[in-house]
């Protein structure tokens, strides 16, 4: 299946559809046996996506008597046969050839449009044959129907880990029903069951029409981020290499880079790169350090984030009387970024305000008395930037919301991130008990500080 897509002002492009439920692109971490995949995929027609998801099927070469039972030999000019050796093909060879053309690997750092399929009515996530009435739920109530919903949205999250998305669309199939399906972190949207397959039943034709002709942020793209080059990369590679870090932290950007132990370079096909715009700011990106498979609410994701053009950024130092250079700043250009949707609340006081709020208070504090400050005075992470990530319209106003959170009657929640530095170790890296509580203690009495004042 494909399809013709377009941006604005760019060329048309085209998104093909594979059968991905048998095949998964690489990750040492699974299991392949194991490994979630979705049933078809629907990837955009990019060189990236093809080289990874492409089945390569190789001639198989055998001696013993075993192998010559199961296969055939061919023999054809300019093959190995006139050298005296035997060129053996495996007698699937052929029908391998022919599912390549529809078989796929499932890369969920690529796939625009999970496609999910069910010939088992008691096992689908929704209702599919009694569902023309009103009073009948779509959502099926049995323990089937909640653990379909379930794996539903772990494809969905999987999605928004590997890939930096604003919202997204999913197939929900049953035999020649379906469903079409918009989610964001806000909520879920889930169309009434169609038929498909007939010239008198055109919807999912009409949804895949307008899909291929939706700009890449309507399609649900996060347009604040690019993908990173092999210059980008290289730099990032060649900083680590000569940088004065922790191994810890120098473990983290490997981890972000995919870069795997006995391996002499990164392999980021499952994790790829992503360089991150925020004004002036640029930060390159990969696989997040902390992520979990949530998929509405706050969906945290936080990354080692590296700054690429680190002598041209002017932030406003909170020790300094004005804007200075990040160059010129005391630190490292490794940060740590954590990107999520806050509830759009006006009581609910944005993370940067806070930590402006600190810096507030730690600069009366070194004011009132600089020989001998108050402890904890300087244990503040410094807060390079944050707030909510702009939409596309350009506008100040402009934010990156919800749209899906009117259907469960929640609260907008807004894109959001704050990037914060230096980069450290998780609470339950702690060695033992003591270094747990006198970690908790601090924290504590740090807190209360704030309040008291």
């Amino acid at each position: 299946m494909a399809g013709k897509a377009r941006d604005d002002e760019t060329e048309a492009a085209t998104f093909f559809a594979r059968n991905t439920s048998r095949h998964t692109v690489k990750d040492v971490s699974e299991d392949p046996k194991r490994a979630t995949r979705v049933d078809v995929g629907i990837y955009p027609n990019t060189e990236r996506a093809k080289q990874t998801v492409e089945l390569k099927f190789e001639t198989s070469h055998h001696s013993d008597e075993r192998a010559s039972a199961q296969t055939e030999t061919e023999s054809a000019p300019g093959t190995a046969m006139e050298s005296g050796e035997p060129h053996v093909v495996n007698i699937d060879e052929a029908r391998q050839a022919s599912r390549q053309k529809w078989s796929a690997r499932c890369s969920w750092a690529d796939l625009l449009v999970p496609v999910e399929v069910k010939v088992d009515h008691s096992k689908s996530a929704f209702e599919f044959l009694a569902c023309t009435g009103s009073t009948v739920s779509y959502l099926r109530q049995t323990d089937p129907g909640r653990d379909a919903r379930a794996q539903l949205f772990n494809y969905v999250a999987r999605i928004c880990a590997h890939q930096h998305r604003t919202h997204l669309y999913a197939i929900y199939v049953y035999r020649d029903k379906a469903r079409i399906i918009y989610v964001d972190c806000g909520g879920c949207y889930v169309s009434t069951a169609f038929t498909y397959g007939t010239r008198g039943h055109d919807t999912l034709h009409r949804f895949l029409w307008r899909l291929a002709r939706m700009t890449h942020r309507q399609q649900g793209y996060d347009t604040t981020v690019r993908p990173a080059s092999a210059e980008e990369i290289q730099s990032l590679v060649d900083y680590v290499s000569r940088a004065r870090i922790t191994p810890y932290v120098k473990n983290c950007v490997k981890r972000a880079l995919s870069w795997n132990e006995g391996e002499t370079a990164p392999q980021p096909s499952l994790w790829p790169l992503y360089v991150v715009m925020h004004g002036t700011l640029q930060l390159l990106i990969g696989k997040p350090e902390r992520w979990n498979l949530r998929v509405f609410g706050r969906c945290t994701r936080g990354y080692v984030a590296f700054i690429l053009n680190w002598q041209n950024v002017t932030l406003c130092d909170p020790d300094a009387d004005g804007p200075v250079l990040l160059g010129e700043l005391d630190t490292d250009r490794l940060a740590f970024l954590k990107d999520s949707w806050r509830s759009d609340q006006i009581d609910i006081t944005p993370e940067h305000e806070v930590y402006r709020y600190l810096y507030g208070l730690r600069k009366a504090a070194l004011a009132k008395d600089p020989e001998n400050p108050p402890p904890g005075a300087y244990h503040i992470l410094n807060c390079f930037y944050g707030g909510d990530v702009e939409g596309m319209e350009h506008d100040s106003l402009s934010r990156q919301t919800t749209t899906a959170h009117e259907a469960q009657d929640n609260g907008r929640r807004v894109h959001y991130r704050i990037l914060l530095s230096p980069v450290c170790r998780p609470l339950s890296d702690f060695t033992n008990f003591k270094e747990l509580a006198t970690l908790l203690s601090q924290a504590l009495l740090g807190q209360s500080r704030i309040f008291s004042s």
